[in-house]
């Protein structure tokens, strides 16, 4: 029986995946004329900002110093800080209030700073969650399974009792990798790209779907 559920939070909980993938896009495409496309941020998702840029110019086969692609990061996070706070899924906090009348513990795990989130949350959808696990909570960021291991650490379950909800492949890779049942919904990527999840839904309704299946 599952005791807890862990979600990601960018393309999951709020539809921000499309912000971070403009802002990359620009600040690349403006400093190093590099053109990308938000399919690349997609699949990075979940690795730390640094990390992220580190990635895209592996990539395209450029190469940047550890310094630099810490710069970029930076500012991508500034820019991000200050941009249009981006909407919430609709869906959302209905599956996490549902779960939350079941007694099912809920925890958001996250590459993310808390920061970006404070700025964000409602005080209502804050305390849906019993714990928030950010880039701040941890040492190794995704694919790395540490911060779904200190997720289910810290809501007090093992791993094996915990269901993951991610919509990219680092984050799916991780929950794996931590030992949790997996179930991947395609906001932002396709199935083929999300296939080694142990569920693939194609949106929230299937997901409030099979949530009341496991759940009722």
């Amino acid at each position: 029986m599952y005791k807890a559920v862990l979600f990601d939070f960018d393309g999951i909980i709020l539809q921000s995946a499309g912000t971070h993938a403009r802002i990359w896009k620009e600040i690349l495409l403006n400093e190093f004329d590099l053109e990308i496309d938000a399919r690349d941020i997609y699949l990075d998702e979940g690795r730390p900002t640094t990390d992220i840029a580190l990635s895209i110019f592996k990539k395209y086969n450029l190469e940047i110093s550890h310094e630099e692609a810490h710069r970029i990061a930076e500012k991508k996070q500034a820019a991000y800080f200050n941009a249009k706070t981006p909407d919430f899924y609709p869906e959302a906090p209905g599956v996490v209030e549902y779960l939350k009348e079941k007694g099912i513990l809920t925890a958001v795990v996250t590459g993310t700073r808390r920061a970006n989130i404070d700025r964000v949350l409602t005080p209502h959808i804050k305390g849906l969650f019993n714990d928030f696990i950010t880039a701040e909570r941890y040492t190794n960021g995704k694919p790395h399974p540490e911060p779904f291991l200190n997720g289910a650490k810290h809501l007090g379950v093992d791993p094996q009792e915990s269901i993951v909800v991610e919509n990219a492949p680092l984050g799916v890779r991780a929950a794996k990798a931590a030992g949790a049942h997996v179930i991947a919904v395609c906001t932002t990527l396709s199935a083929e790209d999300l296939h080694e999840a142990d569920e693939i839904l194609p949106d929230f309704h299937a997901l409030q779907v099979r949530f009341r299946e496991l759940f009722d």
